[in-house]
């Protein structure tokens, strides 16, 4: 069950990344394909499933993402990456959706490299 649920959270992690820069390239070209019902509505149906995954993760895991260390790194950076994406598609201006969208990618690379490593300092204990 763990393995299954894992493949899912994974898969969905992976789709939501490509479909947040896909967006964000029409964005940053001001396209009209962005208004699309079907362009808005696949990422949010494809983000609930990321995140009932995760939730079914923690549950068949047993672990408590507000104790264990890495889950609440992942957490909180999932809280910031919501917020910078949500800027990288907004219509402010370019300088601040290329700003916003660059740092929503180094913030989903931190949360894709916390899961990998389960260490709540990811890709930045390379630094060390």
């Amino acid at each position: 069950m763990y393995a299954a649920l894992k493949i899912v959270h994974a898969s969905a992690a992976a789709l939501s990344i490509a479909l947040f820069v896909w967006r964000w390239r029409l964005a940053l070209a001001r396209s009209q394909l962005l208004r699309q019902r079907w362009l808005i509505n696949l990422p949010r149906a494809n983000d609930t499933l990321l995140l009932a995954a995760a939730i079914a993760l923690v549950v068949v895991s047993g672990q408590n993402p507000l104790v264990v260390p890495w889950l609440q790194a992942k957490l909180l950076a999932l809280l910031l990456y919501i917020v910078l994406g949500t800027l990288a598609l907004k219509p402010w201006s370019l300088a601040l959706r290329r700003g916003a969208g660059v740092a929503a990618l180094i913030t989903v690379f931190y949360i894709v490299s916390v899961a990998i490593t389960k260490d709540a300092r990811g890709f930045l204990v390379a630094l060390e």
